[in-house]
């Protein structure tokens, strides 16, 4: 099993955090009773093509920030549905793990209502959107604010819209919300990797992709990117010892961040290890070394766990990368060892586990 770096707790205003995967199984359960309740699934011609281009399409947008009431935010998608439409009517974003805005382009004159649910939805049958910009929202989203109705926003020719927060989980009964319109945005393939790659791009083409949610890897300018979906950008390769990174560009339309993506090499061959965004190690990089939990973080003289302890760091201190990354094999083989076997060396300290330099929390 392929465990990665836990990741960091969103704030939830007013509100007791659950895990992603309880929430799911909840909102399922809450989503198939609502379709059972009444309404019926949108048609399947909703499903909006992008345009061809960035240049080509028409001006208008709408932006904004969206949360999850979780540890970190699932690949998400935004729906833009005009009010009063027809069930094509609608316009929809990708974003990638922890991304946290969002912007909608190409988006006509016109009424609508924002909405957001996990890309590839809770499940099979019809469903309706987990969260929505409603009066909720401006209200600041406190357990008085009770009142989940949509707030219409109205978008003229060539205007470019923000503040419009899809952040709305917590109208327990959905009635306000619609169903989403099908087919569902599909999911990333949850494909496994491989036994081993023959080459580092290939193990970080993978991870890129299982590591962000992203939809496309990209091997050029993230500018190729298509309209409104969420895409990673693989570029510049940096080799260490038994181990690279390779910086890349991820995220949809404008919201892109600088990743690190990571991969070591071992007997058998190279394999993907983890991909970090916003926050991440690199030489001339200055991060916070930290972890879930308190005390500190030992640094030691030599990269592996068998060289002497040097100094021990309070967690939540800021260090300055200037050497790595090594890759020890460890005696003991473990999946869930792997972020501890890739070592970076610290400015005037020495050396420290990648797991501690390394996060997947939100980087907006």
């Amino acid at each position: 099993m392929r465990i990665t770096a836990p990741a960091l707790l969103l704030p939830s205003p007013s509100r007791e955090k659950v895990s992603v995967g309880g929430l799911l199984i909840v909102v399922a359960i809450l989503a198939l009773l609502s379709a059972a309740c009444g309404g019926s699934a949108a048609s399947s011609s909703g499903s909006p093509t992008p345009a061809p281009s960035h240049s080509s399409v028409p001006p208008a947008s709408i932006a904004g920030h969206f949360g999850y009431p979780a540890e970190g935010i699932p690949p998400m998608s935004i729906y833009a549905i005009r009010v009063g439409g027809k069930p094509s009517d609608f316009y929809v974003v990708r974003t990638i793990l922890n991304q946290g805005v969002y912007t909608i382009r190409g988006i006509p004159p016109g009424t609508y209502h924002l909405f957001a649910t996990p890309t590839g939805g809770f499940g099979q049958g019809p469903q309706r959107f987990g969260a929505a910009h409603t009066r909720a929202v401006l209200c600041g989203l406190s357990v008085k604010c009770t009142d989940h109705t949509p707030i219409d926003v109205i978008v003229a020719s060539g205007q470019a819209v923000t503040d419009i927060n899809v952040s709305d989980w917590y109208d327990s009964n959905r009635a306000d919300y619609p169903l989403v319109p099908v087919p569902f945005p599909s999911a990333t393939p949850t494909v496994s990797p491989a036994a081993s790659y023959l080459d580092a791009q290939a193990a970080a083409t993978f991870e890129a992709q299982f590591g962000t949610g992203a939809s496309k890897v990209l091997s050029g300018a993230f500018e190729q990117c298509p309209v409104n979906e969420a895409c990673i950008a693989v570029q510049e390769k940096h080799d260490g010892v038994r181990s690279a990174y390779f910086l890349a560009q991820a995220g949809s339309n404008t919201d892109v961040v600088t990743c690190g993506v990571y991969v070591f090499q071992d007997t058998s061959g190279w394999h993907p290890l983890n991909a970090d965004c916003g926050r991440y190690p690199a030489p001339g990089k200055s991060v916070s070394a930290t972890f879930l939990g308190s005390g500190c973080i030992n640094v030691r003289a030599n990269p592996g766990y068998s060289n002497k302890i040097v100094a021990c760091l309070p967690v939540d201190t800021t260090v300055t990368i200037d050497g790595g990354p090594v890759f020890v094999q460890e005696a003991t083989a473990s999946e869930t060892a792997n972020l501890n076997r890739l070592w970076w060396h610290l400015a005037g300290k020495g050396w420290m586990a990648h797991q501690y330099l390394t996060s997947s929390g939100i980087y907006y």
